[in-house]
């Protein structure tokens, strides 16, 4: 049923200590290196987390402090996740292999998260089909737990709310209902009433389709009249196509006929991010990942693949972020 992502290996989980869980007392057995936790959130959400400059490196981020859980119920699989620094999941395409799923997105406790620039109340969810194939980003901030559910085969006439690209407004009750099924499933006590929270999920989602949809944000101003849909993943495209020596947003600009003003109010509001910050920190995920290659001989490497230059400034970016120097990555990851 949920053929979205390949078969993941059972992770290997760090010890624990008691000061690392959270007040409402989760497990530690579901809580990963951040490693571990990025794979399995990219296969969920088709999505990159990123994080800025010196947000974790005041923990040890090869120990298990990144929680995710996933749960399975008929018609619905559910994944509580949460981090204890700010974090933001941005994708440009949500294209799992499985083109009938929808994502909701809620927060499980009174916190609220931020969904394509809009902070959500606790009345709103976010909601991600596949047959849209939108752009999303979410921001996370700091210890909010987050729950992401999978549905297949939602109604059609969703897409239109997904389409959107901005938080909906949902029932209460039933958002309540919610809330409480997915904390105690998460903390692993639920035992026989175990279908309250996709009931409510499920009717939740049925009465969307008897509202109008809302209506997107207003188009930023600028040259360009492209949709957002298409905006946001074309310009991430070209970041990813070029290296660090030759994106400039006027490069961008002048490719997608776009003013530079546009693209820079379009990254800080959907991302939060400048674009440049954006570019260089996606370059510092990426190499991070090169660096754990099995393929990959050394760290010159693996700087030589991704055309890195400046190395030693570009080693001092990748410690603030990581909280690691490059070569450490590479050998914990070679060992």
């Amino acid at each position: 049923m949920y053929g979205s992502s390949p078969a993941i290996k059972p992770a290997r989980v760090r010890t624990m200590h008691c000061d690392y869980l959270p007040p409402h007392a989760l497990s530690a057995k579901h809580y990963y290196c951040f490693d571990e936790f990025n794979t399995r959130l990219a296969e969920l959400t088709c999505a990159t987390l990123l994080f800025d400059y010196d947000l974790c490196s005041h923990q040890n981020i090869n120990e298990a402090h990144y929680y995710f859980h996933q749960v399975q119920r008929p018609q619905v699989r559910y994944t509580a996740i949460s981090l204890k620094h700010d974090a933001s999941l941005i994708s440009r395409d949500y294209k799992p292999l499985n083109i009938n799923l929808s994502l909701v997105i809620m927060a499980i406790d009174d916190k609220k998260l931020c969904f394509n620039g809009v902070w959500m109340s606790t009345s709103q969810i976010a909601l991600i089909c596949a047959r849209s194939r939108v752009p999303f980003t979410l921001k996370i901030p700091a210890n909010t737990r987050v729950l992401i559910a999978e549905i297949d085969h939602m109604g059609k006439q969703l897409l239109e709310f997904s389409n959107a690209l901005t938080p909906l407004e949902v029932n209460l009750d039933h958002m309540g209902k919610l809330r409480k099924a997915a904390d105690i499933t998460d903390r692993g006590e639920l035992t026989k009433h175990t279908r309250g929270g996709t009931h409510a999920l499920l009717t939740l989602t049925a009465e969307l389709q008897d509202q109008i949809p809302p209506r997107r944000p207003q188009s930023l101003k600028g040259r360009s009249r492209l949709p957002r849909k298409v905006f946001m993943p074309k310009v991430m495209k070209l970041m990813e196509e070029n290296n660090i020596a030759l994106f400039t947003l006027n490069h961008a600009a002048e490719s997608l006929n776009i003013s530079t003003k546009t693209i820079n109010l379009l990254f800080k509001y959907y991302t939060g991010f400048a674009p440049k910050r954006y570019y260089l920190l996606t370059k510092l995920f990426a190499f991070r990942h090169e660096l754990q290659k099995p393929t990959t001989q050394s760290v010159i490497h693996a700087a030589s693949n991704m055309n890195i230059n400046g190395w030693s400034r570009y080693a001092t970016r990748y410690q603030r972020v990581f909280g690691e120097m490059p070569h450490k990555t590479y050998q914990i990851s070679h060992h």
